[in-house]
């Protein structure tokens, strides 16, 4: 059967009335214990010097019976009830309530100086002290036993340990009273939480946890799980961003080729006009081809699924192929298109990956850039070590609002004299395969007079 699990209260409870009990037990203990030590400590003090008395009566008489008499008169007095003296061996005086008692008993073979504890046939406890080989001037050899009746010091033992044991357990209840109360307390920010916490959902991903002291571990705990939040909240925001544009991004290809087919088919044509009409939507359909292909590389680099080959490229020869591949683009606006390498520069990465993203960069630059203007392509080594590529062109540039949301999946820049006809995904993709080879890019524009964008690999 399994066991159920305690709260956190209860544990708590439990761990603050355990150490509440184990000082009350010490506590007790320790007092209990110097009390019963000081009592025996004066009881043998007093019957100590009850025998004193009786060996001082031994030492200044040199006769027994002066000493007998003396001894005698000891026992009239009731000064000392309980006591018996010995010589050479044999009972030489008892007193009458020694006998009466039975203490012969607890006497037994005493050769030395000690003290006891005897208990009679009837349970009273006594605490017997003897004195052994005392002298006096008739050369007689003395042996003198006290006793007396410790029952009233048993008794306040007794309360004694009565109220300890009635104290420890108040103490204890009231150890698990105010632990119990002091856990809710000590908890109470965590209940707070977990209230507010139930409360949020994907649609008030806006709302917090409350945060009491944000100096405490519980305070500490509410602000890391409010920036959990934040975090969730942005990626939220951005997955709803993303699911708009793409659901854009991709209407306006589709919505294209349905109207492009559905006025041919309504106005009918010759062979020539439905060939061109065909040409158009599958110039669409490209589009959309490159859209999807655009995203699902994306969602790839995103979810860091993308197979990687990493060998040392030579980004000269690199740039070359780049710029020759998409020659025949610039040579359709009348563009220049040009290489310029510093040296041999090589750099550790991705074949694919940094090609990938040089062609966005060239592309780019070749769709943005008005006809017969120059755009070019650099490849040397900064003074920090590190490959640089630079595509430079004489474009519009980017207005500053849109310069640090360029890299951004789905922002497209309009100005007056250029309307995009991308997806706006070509930059975003370029950020993330270069930051896949450890790289970064970075973009420098003034409007009006061009943009330059510059791959940095370590």
């Amino acid at each position: 059967m399994s066991r159920r699990p305690v709260s956190i209260r209860v544990f708590l409870t439990l761990w603050f009335a355990g150490a509440v009990a184990g000082v009350l037990f010490v506590f007790a203990l320790g007092t209990y214990s110097l009390v019963r030590l000081n009592l025996d400590h004066r009881l043998d003090e007093r019957l100590a010097d009850q025998a004193e008395g009786l060996v001082n009566i031994i030492r200044d008489n040199r006769r027994s019976s002066s000493i007998r008499r003396d001894i005698d008169d000891v026992e009239e007095s009731e000064i000392l009830p309980l006591f018996q003296v010995r010589q050479d061996g044999e009972e030489f005086f008892t007193s009458r309530d020694w006998r009466h008692v039975g203490l012969d008993e607890a006497l037994g073979d005493v050769s030395v100086d000690s003290s006891w504890v005897w208990t009679s046939a009837e349970g009273r406890r006594f605490r017997v002290h003897t004195l052994t080989d005392i002298h006096n001037r008739t050369h007689n050899t003395y042996a003198v036993t006290v006793a007396e009746d410790v029952e009233a010091a048993m008794g306040t033992l007794r309360s004694l340990e009565a109220f300890m044991v009635g104290g420890f357990l108040v103490g204890l209840l009231l150890a698990l009273a105010g632990g119990y109360f002091l856990a809710g307390r000590v908890l109470r920010p965590v209940d707070e939480m977990a209230t507010a916490a139930e409360a949020i959902t994907a649609r008030s991903l806006s709302d917090r946890l409350p945060v009491r002291n944000p100096d405490d571990e519980f305070g500490r705990l509410a602000i890391v799980f409010n920036q959990v939040l934040e975090r969730l909240e942005g990626s939220f925001e951005q997955l709803r961003r993303f699911n708009t544009d793409v659901s854009h991004a991709l209407r306006t290809p589709l919505t294209a080729l349905r109207s492009t087919g559905e006025v041919r088919l309504q106005e009918g044509g010759d062979v020539e006009q439905l060939r061109e009409t065909i040409g158009s939507m599958l110039e669409e359909a490209d589009r959309l081809r490159v859209l999807v292909s655009n995203l699902l590389a994306l969602a790839r680099a995103e979810s860091g699924d993308m197979a990687q080959q990493t060998e040392e490229l030579d980004l000269s020869a690199l740039g070359t192929e780049v710029t020759e591949s998409l020659a025949v683009l610039a040579e359709e606006k009348d563009q220049s298109l040009s290489v310029e390498a510093e040296g041999h520069v090589t750099a550790e990465a991705d074949r694919d990956g940094i090609r990938h993203a040089l062609i966005n960069l060239v592309d780019n630059a070749i769709r943005h850039t008005p006809e017969g203007t120059r755009i070019r392509v650099r490849i040397f080594r900064s003074e920090q070590g590190d490959a640089v590529i630079e595509v430079e062109d004489d474009g519009p540039g980017i207005p500053r609002a849109d310069q640090e949301r360029i890299f951004e999946r789905f922002h497209r820049v309009e100005t007056e004299q250029h309307h995009p006809a991308g997806a706006g995904l070509g930059l975003a993709i370029t950020r993330w395969l270069v930051s896949m080879n450890g790289g970064r890019v970075e973009m420098e524009s003034v409007p009006g007079e061009g943009s330059t964008f510059r791959i940095l690999l370590g």
